[in-house]
């Protein structure tokens, strides 16, 4: 779920609701689910890049001192830095579970995490902003995809252990501002963020050396590139 830092004077009015279910029927799997309501004023956080140089070209003066331009008018660079957001409200569900069974001689185990954000609204000095779905592959926007989760599946016997991570991060657009399309204003040809998987692969052997306790271990990320 995100999360924003917060001024002292800020206020904060935070609802949650949850529940776990772990059946007789099936031993060694639980689950939960938990749904949270977030809404926070006099919030501080930063914006990102492009909303920052499309407010400033909108008019948004507040926007402009962090759009640095070079003498012929194009754009220099953008700085980061935190601004009054005035109030973020936000609200979604967590859901987890975990399941473990006895293969070989050792466990294996599945946990699986997955946010779902249902809405992440930030009001800026340009009005109020719709965040969710609004995403990049290289994190160059500020927003977050309405899916995204983990999947973790372990193999432990004896010393070792085997361990593949799965990474899912859903679709969104790249800019909510923007619409698809040629020639008006405002348009972008492709406004879409494909949805993405992320493998890696771990190992690790636990060993005892001349009476210390050694681990040796190994990790590959983004397993299939």
């Amino acid at each position: 779920a995100p999360r924003f830092p917060s001024t002292p004077s800020s206020i904060a009015r935070t609802s949650s609701l949850g529940f776990a279910y772990q059946p007789s029927w099936l031993p060694r799997f639980n689950m939960s689910v938990d749904y949270y309501s977030i809404s926070i004023n006099d919030v501080i956080s930063s914006v990102g890049a492009p909303t920052l140089v499309q407010g400033c070209f909108a008019g948004v003066t507040a926007y402009c001192s962090s759009v640095v331009k070079n003498p012929d008018g194009t754009i220099a660079y953008v700085i980061s830095q935190q601004l009054n957001l005035n109030r973020v409200e936000t609200e979604g569900y967590d859901f987890e579970a975990q399941y473990t069974h006895p293969v070989l001689g050792g466990n294996l185990s599945l946990r699986v995490l997955a946010t779902y954000v249902g809405k992440l609204v930030t009001v800026e000095p340009a009005g109020p902003r719709e965040r969710v779905g609004q995403l990049s592959q290289l994190n160059r926007v500020s927003g977050v995809p309405h899916w995204s989760g983990n999947a973790d599946l372990t193999y432990r016997r004896d010393k070792w252990q085997v361990n593949l991570q799965t990474r899912y991060v859903g679709a969104g657009v790249y800019s909510v501002d923007l619409g698809e399309g040629a020639g008006a204003a405002n348009t972008i040809r492709d406004n879409t963020v494909a949805p993405y998987v992320v493998f890696s692969l771990g190992a690790q052997y636990n060993l005892t050396v001349a009476g210390r306790a050694l681990q040796v271990y190994g990790l590959i990320n983004n397993l299939l590139d």
